[in-house]
């Protein structure tokens, strides 16, 4: 299968291609996710597992991890998807796999630290302009361990619920950043 695509953003493990050309003979955009394994020399990519997801709903899993008052959030990386736009550590869903568990998971590949995922916080989907819908999950992180490491975002930054609006959120985060910043000290 030929398959030409646009917009590659490049993960700890995996290759993700956001959309492709008419040359796969789709009707809409789709999702497919190429495993890179040990064996895979540099700038090779093998389809070990190919995944693909028509237009539909996408989920996603977002963690609202606070120390001393504040939370963390990390801008993307300059050369991505959304550059330089802000969001909560989270990401997507495998296919099969439960949400609290794909948010330790990319807690782990995204900042290099163990957690424990608490109570749902926030739900709703959300629709961008290139035709990806996605459904959102907020989830309060409880506990975290490890050294806390940046390793997929541009910076990382903790700050105060009230002062997040003045970041330039992913679309999607912000009705929850405008939830988030009505927080008082103690919450959530």
């Amino acid at each position: 299968m030929q398959v030409i695509a646009e917009g590659i953003e490049k993960g700890r493990r995996r290759i993700e291609v956001q959309r492709m050309t008419p040359a796969v003979n789709l009707e809409s955009d789709c999702h497919v996710v190429y495993e890179v394994t040990a064996e895979t020399l540099p700038g090779q990519a093998v389809p070990t597992t190919l995944t693909t997801m028509s237009a539909g709903t996408v989920e996603v899993v977002a963690a609202v991890m606070m120390r001393d008052g504040k939370i963390l959030i990390g801008q993307r990386k300059r050369g991505g998807r959304h550059p330089l736009k802000w969001e909560f550590p989270g990401g997507k869903v495998e296919m099969g796999e439960d949400p609290r568990a794909a948010l330790a998971r990319e807690l782990r590949e995204e900042l290099n630290v163990d957690a424990v995922v608490g109570e749902e916080l926030d739900f709703y989907e959300v629709d961008y302009q290139d035709g990806f819908s996605f459904r959102l999950h907020f989830y309060r992180v409880t506990e975290f361990w490890g050294e806390l490491r940046n390793l997929d975002f541009e910076q990382i930054v903790w700050e105060k619920p009230a002062r997040l609006p003045a970041y330039d959120f992913l679309d999607g985060d912000i009705t929850f950043v405008s939830k988030v910043a009505r927080w008082r000290p103690e919450a959530p």
